[in-house]
């Protein structure tokens, strides 16, 4: 099985929902290996990364199919990640009620 999990936080590794994402991923961990099950897990700092925001051009679509304009960290890194994973887990910091923004551009 594969896991990725997809740290929002700016706090990096010293986020409290990051602990609360690995005690989750522990647990899942040791259930899969109890079954006989290899477990992997991907994690990926999105807050370190610099993702632009999609402008709506639809040039992924007509002129280079399946290739953003943007060019940024979001191409390379994340989509065979989110391909090959079976669960993904997601670190999502809220402030005043509202998700991370650096979370939402990855999704």
């Amino acid at each position: 099985m594969n896991i990725l999990l997809i740290n929002g936080s700016p706090k990096g590794k010293r986020s409290n929902s990051l602990k609360l994402a690995n005690s989750f991923i522990e647990g899942l961990k040791q259930k899969k290996e109890e079954n006989g099950e290899q477990v992997t897990v991907c994690e990926m700092d999105v807050a370190a990364l610099k993702i632009g925001a999609c402008r709506g051009c639809f040039s992924c679509w007509q002129a280079t199919p399946g290739e953003c304009c943007i060019k940024d960290d979001m191409p390379p890194v994340p989509y065979p990640k989110r391909r090959s994973a079976n669960c993904m887990s997601f670190c999502i910091r809220k402030k005043y009620s509202r998700k991370c923004s650096e979370t939402m551009l990855s999704l």
